[in-house]
């Protein structure tokens, strides 16, 4: 964020009750981000939703309390295309949705989740405390600068994280001692292979930021393996990366491993958005690296993985 255009925090809400846990999590992000805070209604029609000007007045109330600049949105027509134009049009850092079941994430905040291009944090019903966040890597590149992101957040909100990188296949140079559980994560990260280095610059990103972060280690099935370190962790937060798709076309395609996990697991979860690196940035790196890591044996990897001021009345139409 920079003093002269800082980025905004938007937190979608309707008449639901998870707008208001939404509105919550948001107001307490952009609180502690010292962000300004949009609050968007969306109606499907000039008269449907008769609820939605007593959320957004409720949510209005909600933000006020915590954060000094905050405007209130009432718009009508589709919900993503209201979202996507508005991100389009305003640098927004962060997208809040709330979901109506902790264990079915509807379609369209999934299309919210898949398309828009902030990330996006949906909070299912119920108070958004988190205190402990499962940060998924693949252990590539790419999914540093969204590191970056979550660690603001992480340090923001007192959350500690676990920094969880799953192989699903074993590294040769550690054999069957990983799949075992005698591979120490001070070992692993002493290994000096690119996989290893990768993972260390992303603790680091996570500590840097004022978060504490630890790091856990698994082999086998990606959704399996996240879900059982959810619950012997006890994460209230989960933080996955999403996969951009090179082209034209920019958006951001998740697979179904990841919806599988976040529907299932039934926590508040955080998509960060990746941007895959340049052909030639790639290569001059791997030249740089490969020395180090070219008898590594390391296996493909997978992962889930400004002052404000003033304020508005609420609501304002548009």
């Amino acid at each position: 964020m920079t003093d002269s255009a800082p980025e905004k925090i938007l937190v979608l809400v309707d008449a639901s009750s998870a707008a208001e846990g939404a509105a919550r999590a948001a107001a307490g992000i952009a609180a502690g981000l010292a962000a300004p805070l949009t609050i968007l209604g969306v109606a499907g029609r000039p008269d449907d939703d008769a609820g939605l000007e007593t959320a957004l007045a409720g949510a209005y109330e909600i933000a006020r309390q915590k954060v000094p600049s905050v405007e209130s949105i009432r718009a009508t027509g589709d919900l993503f295309e209201v979202a996507s134009r508005r991100t389009a049009e305003t640098p927004t850092s962060l997208v809040v949705a709330g979901s109506g079941s902790r264990r079915a994430i509807g379609a369209t905040v999934w299309r919210l989740v898949r398309e828009l291009s902030p990330p996006v944090l949906v909070t299912p019903p119920g108070d958004f405390a988190p205190k402990r966040a499962l940060f998924c890597t693949g252990g590539e590149r790419f999914i540093e600068e969204g590191a970056r992101f979550a660690a603001r957040v992480a340090a923001a909100l007192g959350v500690s994280v676990t920094v969880f990188h799953v192989s699903p296949d074993l590294p040769g140079m550690y054999g069957d001692r990983l799949r075992e559980g005698e591979i120490s994560p001070r070992e692993f990260l002493a290994s000096n292979s690119r996989l290893a280095k990768n993972v260390r610059r992303q603790i680091e990103i996570f500590r840097l930021a004022g978060a504490a972060a630890e790091l856990r280690l698994a082999v086998g099935d990606v959704v399996r393996c996240v879900l059982d370190e959810v619950r012997r962790g006890q994460h209230d937060l989960l933080i996955v990366g999403s996969s951009p798709r090179r082209g034209a076309i920019q958006t951001y395609m998740l697979g179904d491993r990841t919806h599988e996990i976040v529907g299932t697991a039934g926590r508040p979860f955080l998509v960060l958005r990746s941007q895959a690196p340049g052909f030639w940035t790639e290569m001059w790196r791997s030249l740089k690296e490969g020395a180090a890591g070219a008898g590594s044996g390391e296996a493909s990897s997978g992962g889930a993985g400004a002052p404000p001021s003033g304020g508005s009345p609420p609501p304002a139409r548009t």
